[in-house]
């Protein structure tokens, strides 16, 4: 690892024209074309030199359940030094992978940026998918070194022996469902209804009035939508924030789940972005996906 000093380069683009053709029996097969001769190459973008382009460290495809892959020459967020950007197995969506090309497709890290060959110093996976680093060309069985699954390293110069050693990537779709147990949610209505006319009122205890209630979900539970008024004790409720600890969740403008607001939470434990009238009038959670900043205390 280390800054190298170089002039700015252009941004390489390496696009995949995805066209959908249909069997006779009528159900859909994704067919993948690369727009060059040779292995099949996913979609993305890098640059050999410098920073220019990349994704923002917040940018919203980070948190997105397709699968997201980010590889550079040093530190993630270093504006010098080459990298690589994209989507290893295209966005197509969970349900769809079966038929998918991309999907345990074997990138050899030269054919996405040869400046990348053997000099990966951090990397950063998201979404529904884990990967495979090897330290040998082709996906050598012999010579994997670590899986990830929404797990980032930003130094791998300090954390063993992986630093500039990648020399190919594999990624497979997978919402490690064997490892899922609850959900635990805390809701809260913070509402200027219920805690006073110009917001939460102070108790006698020195904090602020408000209505919580919290929900375990299981298995089960998931991608369905839920309101949080459904139970009768909780008929006024205005769901304006929440805590969602071990799974992703999606909050809704709407009593049906059709119409997205903010989503947030992943394996470990996050907040949404606080909300006042009308609130949040349903919610819909589902395995996680996102880097957990913020470990599940629980």
């Amino acid at each position: 690892m280390g800054i190298k000093t170089s002039t700015l380069g252009s941004i390489s683009f390496f696009l995949v024209s995805l066209s959908y053709i249909h069997s006779t029996a009528g159900s859909p097969i994704t067919k993948a074309l690369s727009i060059r001769d040779g292995p099949l190459i996913p979609e993305g973008k890098s640059d050999p030199t410098v920073r220019w382009g990349a994704k923002e460290w917040n940018d919203k495809s980070w948190y997105e359940e397709f699968c997201t892959l980010g590889i550079y020459e040093n530190g993630i967020t270093e504006f010098r030094g080459g990298w690589w950007e994209g989507a290893p197995l295209g966005r197509v969506i969970y349900q769809n992978q079966a038929s998918n090309p991309f999907n345990n497709n074997c990138m050899n890290v030269k054919d996405l940026q040869p400046k990348l060959d053997a000099t990966i110093s951090s990397y950063k996976v998201t979404g529904w998918c884990e990967c495979e680093f090897y330290g040998g060309e082709n996906c050598d069985e012999a010579t994997g070194r670590f899986t990830a699954y929404n797990r980032y390293d930003p130094t791998l110069w300090l954390n063993g022996p992986d630093d500039n050693a990648i020399k190919s990537i594999r990624c497979w779709a997978t919402q490690h469902q064997e490892d899922f147990h609850t959900c635990d949610l805390k809701l809260i209505d913070f509402s200027s209804e219920h805690n006073g006319r110009n917001g939460p009122t102070p108790t006698e205890e020195g904090g602020v009035r408000t209505n919580i209630f919290s929900e375990t979900l299981f298995g089960g539970d998931l991608a369905s939508c839920r309101r949080p008024n459904a139970n009768e004790k909780y008929r006024d409720f205005i769901l304006t924030e929440a805590v969602v600890a071990g799974c992703t969740c999606a909050f809704f403008s709407d009593e049906n789940c059709s119409v997205n607001v903010v989503q947030s939470g992943n394996m470990g434990t996050e907040r949404t972005p606080g909300t006042y009238q009308p609130g949040y009038k349903s919610y819909m959670c589902f395995y996680p996906f996102g880097i957990p900043y913020t470990p599940r205390r629980n």
